[in-house]
């Protein structure tokens, strides 16, 4: 949803539409060049399909906010030439609607078995808290994601987040109070994330 439409994109489609009066519109063309689908996926046998599939790069969710397309990628096979680690599961793509840019954010302690979205967020700065993940977008600029509790304990006992300097150091103290009155059969926690307008 986005501005009050709805909006699709096939998981292997390379366009983004927006329905209206039972059409699917055309509204974004990701261009994915040599990293493209090839069309001989469709005809090939298993075996091909796969090889075709792996050297492809997926787009496998879109959320848009006013000014921003947040994707998430499947790199398969190119996560090496592209982020210099070996890397399965999905990268955050940041596009500015405005002047078409895309930014990637690179994985980040892969080694150490963190949540998945601690991986590959955007860095919270902000309180030193897990990696921002867009789950969801309301009100065409509030990035919405669901943090579990035990993912959240375990990040604010860790070194990583001892050692954190946030902007706003008083933050960081309300969240180590808040994941330390937590327990783990508590539900998940929200986080909202206002983008700067």
């Amino acid at each position: 949803m986005f501005d009050n439409n709805i909006s699709y994109k096939g998981a292997l489609s390379d366009t983004l539409f927006v329905l209206r009066n039972d059409s699917l519109i055309p509204r974004f063309y990701f261009d994915m060049g040599k990293y493209k689908l090839h069309d001989s996926y469709w005809s090939a046998n298993r075996k091909k399909a796969h090889d075709i599939f792996a050297t492809s790069i997926i787009i496998r969710t879109v959320l848009e906010s006013t000014d921003y397309l947040f994707i998430e990628c499947i790199f398969n096979k190119n996560a090496i030439e592209i982020t210099g680690k070996k890397y399965n599961a999905g990268i955050l793509g940041c596009i500015n609607k405005k002047n078409k840019t895309l930014v990637f954010t690179m994985p980040q302690n892969i080694e150490k078995k963190q949540p998945y979205y601690s991986e590959i967020g955007l860095i919270n700065d902000i309180d030193g808290g897990l990696n921002v993940y867009p789950q969801q977008i309301i009100n065409n600029s509030t990035i919405v994601q669901w943090i579990n509790v035990i993912d959240l304990k375990k990040h604010v006992a860790s070194e990583s987040f001892k050692n954190t300097t946030p902007k706003y150091p008083e933050k960081k103290k309300q969240l180590i109070k808040l994941a330390n009155s937590l327990t783990e059969n508590d539900n998940p926690v929200l986080m909202l994330v206002k983008l700067k307008e």
